[in-house]
């Protein structure tokens, strides 16, 4: 019998920089500490069988970041969710947390990537102004980017692997969790980066990039093993069309989602946990 919990979690600020590497470290020490009955590989070197989703990239942060979890015996998701977030370190956050009962791991699960971004231009952008560039922008037939894998650098055309771009008013009634349940977990992305742009307003240290001209970006990508799109690739592209320069303030990512045959379905949903994937 299965005995898996998959989690929902926050990756903030304070742990933006740690590896992918360190993080699952990070997350073995506290489950350590918690006493949480997690399952052990067999061998010389025994390893707890825990797989995270799709790795994030060092400075970007998350509240949309998933984990399974398989346990040596059952556990109320609940409980567990309450034991390792009394000793996970500040910046990483259990939101929500629900039994599996299919094998399917998260990291082969995952296909869409939802993020917002936050950029800045030398130069004040009109909000009919940056909608009508962003609309251009996809009518383009090809986006052609330079992407550095194992055999050098390469052309791609990343056009087929954005699914949609829109300008977000983060000072604005704006619901950005339209696809987001309540059973889930969610935060509040509006409020956090608002906080955010008002915490580089009020720092010691002059920014390289303009803080009035600041706007926001919510994006959907492919993401996964199959297609993967990195929002910096997108970053880079939009700032090869943009006639201003373009610089990055913040990456955050909002919602992780498995491709089906019906859409794109949060990783918590019943019809994930409970059922093989269409």
């Amino acid at each position: 019998m299965l005995n898996i919990i998959r989690i929902k979690f926050v990756r903030g600020e304070e742990v933006k920089y740690i590896s992918h590497l360190d993080l699952m470290k990070t997350f073995e020490r506290a489950i350590r500490r918690s006493g949480i009955p997690i399952a052990y590989s067999q061998g010389f070197n025994p390893h707890p069988h825990m797989v995270f989703g799709l790795p994030l990239s060092v400075g970007v942060t998350s509240e949309a970041e998933y984990a399974d979890f398989e346990l040596a015996r059952p556990m109320d998701p609940e409980q567990f969710k309450e034991d390792l977030n009394n000793t996970l370190p500040k910046g990483l956050s259990i939101l929500s947390a629900k039994e599996k009962h299919v094998k399917d791991n998260i990291m082969a699960s995952i296909g869409i990537a939802k993020y917002v971004l936050l950029l800045s231009t030398d130069h004040k952008q009109g909000t009919d102004d940056l909608k009508n560039k962003i609309v251009e922008f996809m009518r383009m037939p090809e986006i052609i980017v330079k992407k550095e894998g194992k055999k050098g650098t390469k052309d791609v055309d990343i056009k087929p692997m954005i699914y949609n771009i829109e300008l977000v008013d983060i000072y604005g009634d704006v619901e950005q969790h339209e696809d987001c349940e309540p059973a889930t977990g969610c935060v509040d992305t509006n409020a956090w980066l608002r906080g955010y742009i008002r915490g580089l307003s009020e720092g010691y240290s002059k920014p390289r990039y303009s803080i009035e001209n600041i706007f926001c970006l919510s994006t959907l990508v492919s993401a996964g093993s199959v297609a993967n799109l990195k929002p910096e690739l997108l970053i880079s592209a939009l700032e090869a069309y943009f006639s201003d320069a373009l610089r990055t303030v913040k990456i955050h990512r909002t919602e992780l989602f498995v491709n089906t045959k019906d859409g794109k379905i949060n990783p918590l949903d019943d019809s994930i946990l409970k059922k093989a994937n269409p």
